[in-house]
């Protein structure tokens, strides 16, 4: 897709992950890290899989003859540490191996000048006809554009590992990491579900609105979530990006929730869950 303005690869090596054990605060679970390279960029991530080596969701043993569905994670910047835990446990013990990266100018790669900078921007230009000065702009590009690189990168180094199934992967992505998942979704063809939660929209740099990237998608199915949690703003975002969204798709409806559980509050994270096992072949309530 070289005319994209969003999507613009380097030439490359292919991208390779190391697996490191590290540790998990979460019971049932093993932990690992690993680093790719992106753009000339160092990408880190976590990859959390069962800690039984042969797991109730498979029954049979990890490996390159009975590899693990992979879900690529990607949580609101702004939700509680406790909570992705719980998520990331929470979708392991549904049967998933669960990745995430740091995204650019987040977590290890956060800037003490531009990070604030960026997600400024990107409030500022969730408004159509918003104005920036010429470097925010620029900034809220090449963040998307980086983002994207670096989630299509960690796609080809994570399915290159023998315990992860490449014929069935997922995303699941809120707010911002809702947004840039848009762009994986219209850039890359390998994701089979999708699950989008309070995402920012780009109405103010059009060529970078989720809402617009998402019907370029080829995802074979699709959960757009409307919380109540959400502002107005964001509820209709959702609605916009439901519509654009390629059939077949699903919407699920979520009441007010407290901000440190948002997106991931029980009965919502049943119903998330149900729709990936569903979507990517595992049998339902084949839990760890």
């Amino acid at each position: 897709m070289s005319g994209s303005p969003v999507y613009r690869p380097h030439p490359e090596a292919p991208a390779r992950a190391r697996l490191r054990p590290c540790p998990t605060g979460c019971p049932g679970l093993t932990s690992h890290r690993f680093e790719i390279v992106s753009r000339g960029d160092f990408v880190p991530g976590r990859i959390h899989l069962p800690a039984d080596p042969e797991p109730a969701s498979t029954g049979e043993p990890i490996g390159k003859d009975h590899p693990l569905p992979l879900l690529l994670l990607q949580p609101a910047s702004t939700t509680a540490p406790e909570a992705d835990r719980d998520l990331f446990s929470s979708m392991v013990h549904a049967g998933f191996a669960v990745a995430t990266i740091d995204l650019p100018l987040h977590g290890a790669r956060s800037s003490p000048k531009l990070s604030a900078r960026l997600l400024e921007g990107l409030s500022r230009l969730a408004l159509p006809g918003a104005e920036v000065d010429c470097e925010t702009r620029i900034l809220v590009e090449e963040f998307c554009r980086q983002a994207t690189s670096d989630l299509i990168r960690t796609l080809d180094a994570l399915t290159a590992l023998p315990l992860i199934d490449r014929e069935r992967i997922g995303f699941f992505g809120q707010g911002i990491g809702g947004s840039v998942g848009c762009h994986l979704l219209a850039h890359d063809e390998r994701t089979r579900a999708a699950v989008l939660s309070s995402i920012l929209p780009l109405a103010g740099a059009p060529g970078f609105d989720p809402t617009r990237q998402i019907s370029r998608s080829t995802v074979s199915s699709i959960l757009v979530i409307e919380s109540e949690t959400d502002d107005a703003e964001t509820r209709d975002t959702m609605r916009v990006l439901f519509e654009a969204a390629p059939e077949p798709r699903e919407r699920l409806e979520l009441p007010a929730v407290s901000e440190a559980t948002r997106g991931s509050d029980q009965g919502g994270r049943q119903e998330i869950e149900r729709f990936l096992q569903k979507a990517l072949g595992i049998q339902a309530g084949s839990v760890l």
